[in-house]
């Protein structure tokens, strides 16, 4: 088990959780689209254009102890209504309620989360959180002659 491997598993986990939320996003012709899941930074898009990516999150393996892994995860959403950061905790609250009803993947275990309202910029919303896995430590075999 890898970090890379538990990063992509957390990815395609989102996937399936967020697959049919639909939330507001900037400019444009449609005003709503689907939560797009990214492994690694944000997709950046350069000052005054559209932003396809929001709503959207992404997550990274961003450190790890001994048997500890920890995933980052960063969630971008729009609204111009002035409670538009219940669409993040939306989010959260999904996530939150997916890995502690069903904790255990192939190779870790889910052991907590946390999370905060990073930034607001105008209608935009950013959240950050962390989640805790718990993965089998590496055992140095013996030589068996």
């Amino acid at each position: 088990m890898t970090s890379i491997e538990l990063e992509d598993l957390v990815k395609k986990r989102l996937e399936e959780l967020l697959s049919d939320l639909m939330l507001p996003k900037p400019r444009g012709k449609e005003l709503v689209g689907k939560v797009k899941v990214f492994t690694g930074f944000y997709p950046l898009t350069k000052v005054g254009d559209k932003n396809e990516n929001i709503p959207g999150i992404a997550i990274k393996a961003c450190s790890g102890k001994n048997d500890e892994v920890t995933i980052n995860f960063d969630i971008y959403v729009y609204s111009e209504e002035g409670n538009g950061h219940r669409n993040g905790l939306l989010i959260i609250e999904k996530i939150r309620r997916e890995f502690y009803s069903h904790p255990v993947f192939e190779f870790a275990e889910f052991k907590k989360l946390t999370w905060d309202l990073l930034n607001i910029s105008g209608p935009n919303y950013e959240f950050g959180g962390l989640l805790y896995f718990n993965i089998p430590e590496i055992v140095v075999e013996e030589d068996c002659i």
